[in-house]
This record gives C-alpha cells, structure tokens and sequence, in this order.
C-alpha cells in the first residue's frame, strides 16, 4: 500500500511540474505578443507626448478653474 501511495504521489507532483512548464511556456508566448503590440496604439495625435505637459495644465485648468 505505502508503495502505491508514493507511486501516486510521485506522478501527481511530475504531472503538476509538467502543466506549469507548460504554463510558462504559454505565459511567455503571450508576454512576447504583448511585447509586439506595446507603442503601437494609434491615438490619433503624433505630438501628444511632446505636449504632456502642456496638455494636463490645460486639463486642469478646464476642471478646477486655475
């Protein structure tokens, strides 16, 4: 009995080292799709970024009145 238990044991912890290999390896596929898409939203103004600055005063003088 005490060998079949640790035969049972022995498989349930390879299959559970084998399905998060696997994970990983699915994880890892899906950081690099992410990688691929990441700077490439389209947000429809070029120099938003270079105006940053510009825009959140502008934001918050609509909002607060200052």
């Amino acid at each position: 009995m005490a060998e079949l238990l640790e035969r049972i044991t022995a498989d349930w912890l390879q299959e559970r080292r084998n399905s998060r290999n696997g994970e990983e390896a699915e994880q890892a596929a899906i950081r690099r799709r992410a990688a691929a898409a990441i700077g490439s939203i389209a947000g429809g103004d070029p120099t938003r970024s270079s105006r940053v600055s510009q825009l959140v005063k502008e934001s918050l003088r609509k909002r607060y009145g200052r």
